[in-house]
């Protein structure tokens, strides 16, 4: 976008993609303090048999004609960035976020009024360990071999054999005050203000009010939370938690469900460590597949027995997995969308987001609709 930017062009000639020595550098730069990208052309064009300044050249000369995300796209695939993620990342979440990179860029292309040179500053501004963490994650396409350590909220679309859960007696975080606070029915809003002897900021009634009604939200998201948790798991779900478990804290909930109920797919353990600190140990077997496993496979039986040969993905094929992956994002947006409308909405919604498989889509929405032995309809 810019190769007048000198710190950035250093920083991307230095790095392993380019292959070129630091001592190689100097030698390009010469004496020269100030742009130098027009030194780096030069001696792209005086050395065809480097490959990486060709690429970089030809990516240059096709950016007006076809569009800097196409060419970013084609430039990251030449340069071997996805072979390399699949080097050192076999979860697939490095290759995820790349395609989620490159989508972006394309996005932005495309809609009105937008500035990729903005995406880039804003993006560039927002470096930030919270903001870049693992809640921004794609979501993996596969499932390896190997533990995959993610955050529940990363996890949302996956599902494996396996599924450990740690730290459920701790409590979730809460909203502990807010500087403006507003409740639009009765059209009235606070702000925090500086009162007493050393202008401390205090909480107003109306604040005390909106916390308290924040903090039942909050519980009641944090509790969907852990039903994401809990669906992940394929065979077995391993749930744990030391010590006293703290107030509204995961654990207190299934500690409850346990004295109330009586199921016996459940086992309870408690484990004393060397430390002498006692260890909860919660496992579920079997339960995992008899309650949600119908309704999780459902669609994809349905569309199995019907359109076999369209789901036959071939790897290489970019555009038909991308397709794929792509009805997957509609067809979880179709079942969200029964939360805002009712079934013959979301009906109507399927026939004009799914044209080629909108009659698997109803089907498997009667499915969750007549579905009685879970109330899949009241969960949503």
């Amino acid at each position: 976008m810019n190769p007048w930017d000198d710190v950035n062009l250093i920083t991307w000639m230095r790095a392993p993609w380019m292959a070129i020595e630091d001592d190689q550098l100097l030698k390009i730069i010469g004496e020269n303090k100030e742009r130098y990208w027009p030194q780096f052309k030069e001696y792209f064009k005086n050395h065809p048999e480097y490959e990486p300044g060709q690429l970089l050249l030809k990516a240059f000369t096709q950016k007006k004609e076809w569009g800097l995300g196409w060419v970013t796209r084609k430039l990251m695939l030449a340069y071997g960035f996805f072979d390399y993620t699949q080097k050192i990342d076999g979860t697939g979440r490095r290759e995820a976020n790349l395609w989620k990179f490159i989508n972006l860029i394309e996005k932005t292309s495309r809609e009105p009024g937008h500035s990729l040179l903005k995406l880039v500053e804003e993006g560039y501004q927002s470096m930030t360990l919270e903001e870049v963490g693992q809640n921004t994650d794609a979501a993996s396409p596969v499932e390896p071999n190997k533990i995959n350590l993610m955050t529940v909220h990363s996890s949302k679309g996956l599902q494996f054999q396996y599924i450990f859960v740690p730290y459920l007696g701790k409590k979730p975080n809460k909203t502990s005050h807010t500087n403006f606070c507003a409740l639009e029915d009765e059209k009235i809003f606070a702000f925090r203000v500086p009162l007493g002897e050393h202008d401390q900021f205090m909480a107003t009634p109306l604040e005390r009010s909106y916390l308290k009604n924040m903090a039942q939200r909050e519980d009641d998201e944090s509790l969907r939370v852990l039903y994401v948790a809990l669906t992940r798991a394929k065979s077995q779900l391993f749930l744990s938690w030391t010590g006293k478990s703290e107030k509204n804290s995961w654990s207190t909930y299934l500690e409850n469900f346990l004295e109330q109920n009586d199921h016996p797919h459940l086992s309870f353990q408690k484990i004393s460590a060397a430390s002498g600190v006692e260890m909860n140990v919660l496992e579920e077997k079997g339960a995992v597949k008899a309650v949600w496993e119908a309704g999780r496979h459902r669609f994809a039986e349905v569309t199995n027995e019907k359109k076999k040969d369209e789901l036959k993905v071939d790897k290489s094929d970019l555009i038909t997995s991308q397709k794929i992956r792509w009805q997957g994002v509609v067809i979880h947006k179709l079942f969200e969308s029964l939360k805002q409308h009712d079934l013959e909405q979301v009906k109507s919604l399927a026939k004009r987001w799914l044209p080629d498989r909108f009659e698997s889509a109803i089907e498997a929405l009667d499915f969750v609709s007549d579905y009685t032995d879970v109330p899949l309809m009241k969960i949503i």
